[in-house]
């Protein structure tokens, strides 16, 4: 298969560029109902409908965040995890909150966190660096350690439907639920292995699931009785997001290489389309190491430690003001 290439037209093109003037170490990005909530050194959060994105350090006993959530609906409540603990942000008739969760014993740090469904309600699902997966309750009261084989990562859509994945020798599969309680599973190609320096990445909508180890590209189902098939145009992907919530939707990646980065966008046939291509000059490649899609801008957002935030801004939302720093 030819590589693809950037749009040939003006008006098919992508507008992508950097959020900030200088380089930030951002890790990790998530965009849920007009929500963008990103981390690194600093805290980011644009809101519904605003178009300045505020900053400020995590509170003192926080750290630098290594990984964030944001939740698809009403409350409208916000995770984030560092080193030593995940944290969570919401309101009540106390005003703003937060919620301090740490594993017990001390030791594993969060890799992972999604905002799933137990029954009709809400809930914060986070997976330990040791596969432990923990349900915080919808009420913030406390949470429960699952009786499930260890995962090495966790997932959720725009409408809380949860995908985990488990590498775990005779039981590689990936799951799929949408209340919490019943899980649909799917088996994964055979000779797949993780490596303890590799993250997984995952990503599901309503039931496609897609996966890719480190760099070495993804794998892709759209369907409970669909084996998983690798994605020729994203043979080089590492981060993955798919463009909304209904299983034939477009699949996001981002390949790293020596030469930099490349944003690609493949539609449920296979059809593929480079939005960008960003690079050095005078250094080391960039590396891209999460992706997020903000369907209520229409936006794409990258994060990197060299570089902090990208944006790819898709071509029916040109005309649209961009988020800014303030």
């Amino acid at each position: 298969m030819s590589r693809p290439r950037l749009p040939a037209r003006a008006g098919d093109a992508w507008d992508c560029g950097f959020l900030f003037d200088s380089a930030r170490d951002v890790r990790s990005v998530s965009c849920r109902g007009g929500i963008v909530v990103a981390g690194g050194d600093e805290m980011y959060l644009l809101r519904p409908g605003a178009e300045k994105m505020a900053s400020r350090s995590p509170p003192l006993d926080i750290g630098p965040i290594r990984v964030v959530a944001a939740e698809p609906r009403a409350p409208w409540r916000y995770a984030v995890a560092s080193d030593e603990l995940v944290a969570v942000f919401y309101k009540n008739k106390q005003g703003d909150q937060i919620l301090r969760l740490r594993c017990n014993p001390p030791g594993p740090a969060a890799t992972h966190l999604a905002w799933g469904r137990i029954g009709g309600a809400s809930t914060l699902y986070v997976r330990w660096d040791d596969g432990a997966i923990l349900r915080v309750a919808p009420d913030m009261s406390g949470g429960e350690a699952l009786d499930i084989p260890a995962m090495d990562a966790i997932a959720a859509d725009q409408t809380g439907n949860l995908a985990l994945i488990s590498f775990e020798p005779g039981e590689a599969r990936a799951y799929v639920t949408r209340d919490g309680e019943a899980l649909a599973f799917r088996p994964l190609p055979d000779g797949l292995t993780v490596e303890p320096e590799q993250r997984v990445y995952l990503a599901v909508a309503d039931a496609a699931v897609a996966f890719s180890i480190g760099d070495g590209g993804a794998f892709v189902s759209r369907g409970k009785e669909a084996p998983f098939v690798a994605s020729e145009p994203l043979a080089q992907a590492g981060p993955l997001e798919f463009e909304g919530s209904s299983s034939d939707a477009a699949l996001f990646g981002a390949a790293n290489d020596a030469k930099g980065i490349s944003f690609l966008r493949v539609d449920p046939d296979g059809d593929a389309l480079l939005i960008a291509e960003l690079g050095s000059d005078d250094g080391p490649a960039p590396e891209l190491v999460g992706l997020g899609w903000d369907a209520s801008r229409r936006v794409l957002w990258g994060v990197s430690p060299h570089m902090g935030l990208v944006t790819c801004t898709a071509p029916s939302a040109k005309g649209s003001k961009k988020p800014l720093l303030s």
